[in-house]
């Protein structure tokens, strides 16, 4: 049993969409052309093919049963007006039972000029040498069945190009070097498991300034990614396993550095149907190991899938060929690293495409590069790339700054957001100060929830509108809301009274008033003195009758009364009032008076 270091993964993150705030060049492809190519395309590159200077392009074709077109190498030539000439045909070694299914260019003799490997599925690899003249011949075959999937680049540090090969669904990657006389014909060979449906991509993803053997497994096996990475001497480290968990099934692999952190990151397609179909990254960390994967969602069946700096603004941006549409994905990266929405491009219906079936550069010559398809029932497919404005970001308009009452329903509304050059995709509500709200957002750019009750005390809160446009750009705004705390009532009685005995008393209160809401109950009561009965009246009045004293000498008692008023929040206060009641002087004669008078 072969020991291998295993990296899984729980489970995939949640797809993110980090957008830019300020203005970029968008991508913009003109409507496609095609170029007939009789029997079916299979892999597409792009170079320059006969040293002019300039870059051509060329592709492979399997068969048709078309005699004059099947197992053929097809150069389109770019001419000094930028124009693509009509195919030079090379003749390839293949047949029904071993079809050339892949390409790769590179150096493959040390002269300096582009040649082409074409691998012959499970066969074996034809490499074409470029003359001096600009035109190939083949000039040798390597027999092997790693031939399925192939690629190009120096893998050892010698300066010298190398070729790499898998076969369908076995254990290795061969690596076949460069050597004096040619490309060497045995192959080197590493573990790399994977189990058919496969692709193979090369490129620095250890950040060891080498380039690194990735493939990944289309069926079958478990583990998307088998990484053999350089180990920075000429040589190779044991391969490193990555995985999407559960059971999905990779369709393609390209290798780029799609956040901008100067370290190359891989990006695969997976999925069928939307919801399903989807994108990983899995990025690259600072320890030189792949990270957890990243999701995008993404159109119908992603299948091929390239790097590229399509905007052409120095960053690399991921393409993708959808199979069983007519369309073609590309995401764009944004300034700050992140990868915007999936742009959509017309291009004619395939139900399926080679995993290097997709190339990217400039073919006819205005320096903005362009996009080439290997379709099996167009033949060549060419969307030219275009010059295009910037575009500008949205404007947020947040509403204007509000003043309610506590447990008020308020509503946020940023409905008058704007895009000058597009439409806005999304709103996004947060709140940014205050205590803390329950926000429910209606995803058309409104949000609602209910203001805070703070009795006695104002409060404010503040919340901040995001809108994204359909070019990933963004904007924000803030909006204001002041919550009136509820004060209290103000309970207001009339001042003292003096009053004699037995007199009808009016206590009155309703002057009382609650400056931000209505009074709703009036009680009165008695605090202290001789006990009377009160009668209370709605308006904040009551009455009451004086209790009836007296005496030879004039008496006064004290008696104590307290108003309480409620608003309409449950506030409540009082007020008190004394009244003073002079009692009764008595009228009756002192006995001494009443004797008889005194007689001499």
């Amino acid at each position: 049993m072969k020991l291998r270091k295993l990296i899984h993964f729980a489970g995939l993150s949640s797809a993110t969409f980090l957008i830019a705030a300020t203005v970029r060049a968008d991508v913009e492809l003109l409507p496609y052309f095609a170029h007939a190519t009789g029997s079916h395309p299979e892999a597409v590159t792009i170079g320059d093919f006969n040293n002019d200077g300039r870059n051509d392009v060329l592709l492979n074709t399997s068969t048709y049963f078309d005699p004059e077109n099947d197992y053929k190498l097809k150069v389109f030539l770019q001419d000094e007006n930028g124009n693509l000439r009509p195919p030079v045909s090379y003749a390839v070694d293949a047949e029904y039972t071993s079809q050339p299914k892949t390409i790769a260019a590179g150096d493959l003799n040390g002269d300096g000029l582009l040649d082409i490997a074409v691998g012959m599925d499970r066969s074996h690899i034809e490499i074409f040498l470029q003359y001096t003249d600009g035109t190939l011949f083949s000039a040798d075959t390597i027999d092997t069945p790693l031939s399925t999937r192939i690629a190009v680049a120096d893998l050892n540090g010698d300066g010298l190009d190398d070729i790499a090969g898998i076969g369908w669904g076995d254990d290795s990657v061969g690596v076949f070097y460069q050597e004096e006389l040619g490309i060497s014909h045995q192959a080197e060979l590493h573990y790399a498991p994977h189990g058919g449906n496969d692709d193979l991509v090369l490129g620095d993803v250890n950040a060891d300034g080498a380039d690194d053997i990735v493939v990944m497994s289309g069926q079958t096996f478990a583990d998307n990614l088998a990484v053999v990475a350089s180990d920075g001497q000429g040589g190779f480290k044991s391969v490193a396993f990555y995985d999407l968990g559960g059971n999905e099934l990779t369709n393609a692999v390209t290798i780029g550095d799609v956040d901008s952190d100067g370290l190359n990151d891989v990006a695969v397609t997976f999925g069928g149907n939307q919801p399903a179909a989807s994108i990983a990254v899995f990025h690259q960390g600072n320890d030189g190991l792949l990270q957890q994967p990243q999701v995008l969602p993404s159109y119908d069946i992603p299948e091929t899938i390239v790097t590229a700096d399509i905007n052409g603004n120095s960053t690399d941006d991921l393409l993708v060929l959808h199979g069983g549409s007519n369309k073609l994905g590309v995401y764009e990266q944004l300034e700050g690293g992140t990868l915007g929405r999936e742009s959509l491009f017309g291009i004619p219906y395939a139900s399926h495409y080679n995993p290097q079936g997709l190339d990217t550069g400039d073919i006819n010559g205005d320096g903005i590069p362009d996009v080439v398809v290997a379709d099996y029932n167009r033949g060549l497919v060419v969307l030219p790339g275009a010059e295009t404005a910037e575009q500008e970001p949205p404007v947020a308009d947040a509403g204007v700054d509000q003043s309610v009452s506590g447990n008020a329903l308020v509503l946020l509304d940023g409905r008058g957001s704007s895009d000058s050059d597009g439409e806005i995709v999304g709103y996004h509500w947060t709140q940014t100060f205050g205590p803390s709200v329950s926000l429910n957002a209606a995803g058309d750019g409104t949000a609602t929830f209910v203001a805070p009750d703070s009795p006695g005390e104002n409060l404010l809160l503040q919340f901040q509108l995001e809108v994204e446009d359909s070019s990933g750009l963004a904007s924000t705004d803030t909006v204001s809301v002041a919550v009136q705390g509820n004060l209290a009532p103000t309970a207001d009685v009339e001042p003292v009274q003096t009053v004699t005995a037995g007199d009808q008393v009016i206590l009155d209160g309703s002057s009382s008033h609650d400056p931000d809401g209505t009074i709703v109950e009036f009680h009165w009561r008695q605090l202290s003195g001789t006990a009377v009965d009160i009668e209370s009246f709605p308006n904040g009045s009551a009455t009451f009758v004086a209790p009836v004293f007296g005496g030879p000498l004039q008496q006064v008692r004290i008696l104590e009364f307290e108003l309480e008023v409620e608003d309409d929040d449950g506030l409540r206060s009082t007020a008190t009032v004394f009244i003073f009641v002079q009692g009764l002087r008595s009228s009756v004669t002192s006995v001494r008076d009443q004797r008889p008078p005194t007689t001499f």
